[in-house]
């Protein structure tokens, strides 16, 4: 995701915070998911799925706003998705990127 903001900052895409720093947190074995120990057993996988390991990732963005759920006014929750709009588009012309979740969590004001 640091990566993706990065690229995003580089291509000079409009409405998105500046990443300001990025990467997995390493230090603890608490910080990865457990639960791939287990995919042998017969009661975790029955279909066969494949899990994955994963790390807890930090993001630290210059950010320091609201989500879209805490907006104070019609013209401010319309202001925020207009915004979100031309970044999305911004993101798919200059950057080849289609975001696929935009929910209100990924929205900021």
């Amino acid at each position: 995701e640091g990566e993706t903001y990065r690229r995003l900052n580089r291509a000079g895409i409009h409405n998105v915070p500046t990443c300001l720093a990025y990467g997995d947190v390493l230090c603890m074995e608490e910080q990865k998911t457990q639960t791939v120990q287990f995919s042998g057993e017969d009661w975790l996988c029955p279909l066969g799925a494949v899990l994955i390991a994963h790390t807890h990732h930090q993001l630290v963005l210059d950010a320091n706003r609201c989500m879209l759920t805490a907006f104070g006014s019609a013209h401010e929750l319309v202001s925020a998705i207009h915004d979100a709009l031309i970044a999305h588009s911004d993101t798919l012309k200059k950057a080849s990127i289609l975001h696929c979740d935009l929910i209100p969590g990924n929205i900021i004001i």
